[in-house]
């Protein structure tokens, strides 16, 4: 260890948490400069075309997600344990 640095992995977690989330928050502008290119070649009537199953496509991805939340807000069978675990068993109850 070098001297001045923190005896503890919670500095270094820290500047790893922040590295992630500048390569997620880059990759998102990266995206969204990419959609701006492609939307202006789209003429606007051939834009809904595109826009309608990526917004499926979305909705899909973050159906189980939100099927989790729901589970876990009601307290119904399926989610989590309270020592982060799953049951294993494959049943909600």
């Amino acid at each position: 260890m070098r001297k001045g640095r923190a005896s503890h992995g919670s500095a270094n977690g820290k500047r790893s948490l922040a590295t992630v989330a500048g390569i997620i928050d880059g990759a998102g502008s990266l995206g969204a400069g990419a959609v701006l290119q492609i939307v202006g070649l789209l003429p606007t009537d051939k834009l809904s075309y595109l826009l309608a199953p990526l917004t499926a496509v979305s909705a899909l991805c973050l159906a189980g997600v939100l099927v989790k939340d729901v589970r876990a807000m009601c307290g119904c069978g399926g989610g989590e344990h309270e020592d982060g675990g799953r049951d294993g068993d494959g049943s909600d109850g």
